[in-house]
């Protein structure tokens, strides 16, 4: 802003007016400063921002190695499980068919295979109910281990957000009618590969992984 120096025929300021315009100079300096300020934050935020493929930290953490052969080993375990109690059920069936219908023994094999059938289907139930439920609380865990790593990660390089790095797209696995939609679901399209936090949150987790074994 400029202002007009007064000339020989106008009367001098007053002293407040002097000090109306002092203040409104100081006013317009603080407001200038607080634009400046803004503007860099603006740039900073633009700038200080990274990416993290969680698809691919999940499938190189060696906790992730460890839980799905845990899993597996009791996958394992409840199918050997189901094929003999699947075998009982079907015993007590061939004998039950070449029972006397009526007889002592046929009502007495017929009550065993209510029983079988019954404490199969529950011990089905429960135990596919717990690998199930202990597989999606495994995979919670880990999840909240990779924001903490990504939140590590992203502070110590001085990244205040992380998008989501959808990985590449094998175009030769899915079919042409798949391709529009897997376009339009990634987050990130482009990023050089300095703003990639993958490999570094992955040292993290499994390093801490091996100490806290």
């Amino acid at each position: 802003l400029a202002f007009a120096l007064p000339s020989q025929a106008q009367s001098k300021l007053t002293q407040e007016e002097v000090d109306q315009l002092i203040k409104e100079n100081e006013l317009l300096k603080a407001e200038n400063k607080r634009l400046r300020q803004a503007g860099q934050r603006a740039g900073q935020a633009s700038s200080a921002t990274a990416v993290c493929d969680l698809k691919r930290t999940y499938d190189s953490l060696k906790e992730k190695v460890s839980i799905e052969a845990d899993l597996k080993s009791r996958e394992e375990k409840f199918k050997e499980e189901n094929k003999k109690r699947e075998e009982t059920v079907k015993q007590l069936q061939t004998v039950l068919a070449d029972a006397t219908p009526g007889s002592p023994e046929f009502v007495n094999l017929q009550d065993q295979l209510e029983k079988a059938l019954g404490d199969y289907k529950i011990w089905v139930t429960i135990e596919a109910g717990r690998i199930n439920r202990d597989r999606a609380q495994w995979i919670k865990a880990i999840y909240a281990k990779m924001l903490d790593a990504i939140s590590e990660a992203a502070a110590e390089k001085g990244y205040d957000l992380v998008l989501f790095k959808s990985p590449t797209i094998d175009f030769t696995e899915v079919s042409a009618e798949q391709v529009p939609g897997m376009i339009q679901s990634r987050k990130v399209l482009w990023s050089i590969d300095e703003l990639d936090l993958t490999d570094m949150v992955i040292q993290k987790m499994n390093l801490r992984y091996d100490r806290e074994k």
